[in-house]
């Protein structure tokens, strides 16, 4: 059995305090699109826009605001202005991923569990509307801190159609290099 290819980015399962804690941010207008559960950072100015491969995290969208307020499933690029999303920004919130192994992956089998690893950037589906961002199981990290990689692998999602040891396997993870926090396993903004 294999594991379907079907990369969504950062997708939010499950909240430890049972509620999605959500965010409204102004979207930085970008050349390129966004898309549903895109990890996005803050900038200075307090917009957000999609997170680069390495670097802290602020969270993952779940949906987006036209400059009228209309729900959207995509930012549209072109440097729009004037649009919001909606980010789950809880530094404890966990989110399921898959990976991007281009082979059968015993890098990433039961001993990544509790590593901390980076994401390898996509491009977005403009079909689903949703993120293509994965796991890169090139910067997998066992043991020690590595404060400055973004995500923690949590489990294996235990689903029917999702095997360890396969290429695409879907993992829970929380975000490891988070922005809002400024404890010991993110680094400070």
């Amino acid at each position: 059995m294999t594991n379907i290819d079907n990369p969504k980015g950062l997708k939010p399962i499950d909240s430890p305090q049972g509620n999605k804690r959500r965010q409204r941010y102004r979207v930085k207008p970008i050349a390129g699109e966004m898309h549903i559960y895109d990890p996005v950072i803050q900038d200075a100015a307090g917009s957000v826009t999609i997170a680069a491969a390495t670097g802290q995290l602020l969270g993952s969208v779940v949906e987006f605001f036209d400059d009228e307020g209309i729900s959207q499933c995509m930012y549209p690029g072109g440097s729009v202005t004037g649009w919001e999303c909606i980010v789950l920004d809880d530094p404890d919130q966990m989110y399921e991923i898959q990976d991007n192994a281009a082979a059968a992956t015993s890098a990433l089998g039961t001993g990544a569990i509790f590593g901390v690893i980076n994401l390898a950037t996509g491009a977005g589906n403009d079909t689903t509307g949703l993120s293509t961002f994965e796991l890169d199981a090139a910067t997998l990290n066992l043991g020690g801190t590595h404060p400055t990689q973004q995500l923690k692998i949590l489990d294996v999602s235990d689903r029917a159609d999702n095997m360890l040891g396969y290429v695409n396997c879907d993992f829970i993870v929380s975000i490891h290099n988070h922005a809002l926090d400024q404890g010991t396993t993110g680094a400070a903004a």
